[in-house]
């Protein structure tokens, strides 16, 4: 699960209200504050497959437009980048587990800036693409991570949402041999 900062999201009880909120890495609501803010890897991060080999491309990240700052994180999250504000170094991307999966929270929403000025040596290939790609790939278990062979799909009738909307979300349990 991705989860992406924001006013209406991290920064308001639109999510803390919510389950989401429970699996969440970091700590919700997390105040939110607009500026400029230089954004860095940790030594985590320098060595986590969603950014360690990013580092051999970009040298300097994209400036973040805005940050949700969290009060605290869950027990076992681990702080892959930070974004500094006012002298001080704030979680910027945050990754925990979850039971047999992978949550991570992304504690800005302006993170569509990274699209933008910073490419790879791949040509037509932006940070932002490779970066996203990574992620995804970090994200979604492989199938010898697997606990088991229970099986658990969730869906909903449309593939977005907007804030304060319900969706219907069903699921399909197949306990196999578990």
């Amino acid at each position: 699960l991705i989860l992406l900062g924001g006013l209406n999201s991290f920064g308001s009880n639109k999510i803390t209200d919510t389950p989401l909120a429970e699996i969440s890495p970091a700590v919700l609501p997390a105040d939110y504050r607009e500026g400029r803010f230089p954004s860095r890897m940790t030594e985590a991060g320098l060595r986590h497959p969603v950014l360690g080999a990013l580092f051999n491309e970009v040298k300097q990240f994209p400036a973040v437009l805005s940050a949700n700052i969290a009060r605290s994180l869950a027990p076992g999250a681990e702080v892959l980048m930070e974004a500094e504000i006012s002298g001080q170094r704030t979680p910027l991307l945050v990754t925990a587990r979850f039971g047999g999966g992978r949550v991570v929270a992304f504690m800005s929403d302006s993170l569509w800036r990274w699209r933008m000025g910073v490419l790879t040596g791949t040509p037509g290939k932006s940070f932002y693409d490779v970066f996203w790609g990574q992620l995804i790939e970090w994200v979604i278990p492989k199938a010898d991570e697997k606990i088991g062979s229970a099986k658990l799909e969730v869906f909903t009738e449309r593939s977005s949402y907007l804030m304060g909307e319900r969706p219907e979300v069903r699921a399909i349990f197949d306990p196999g041999s578990a």
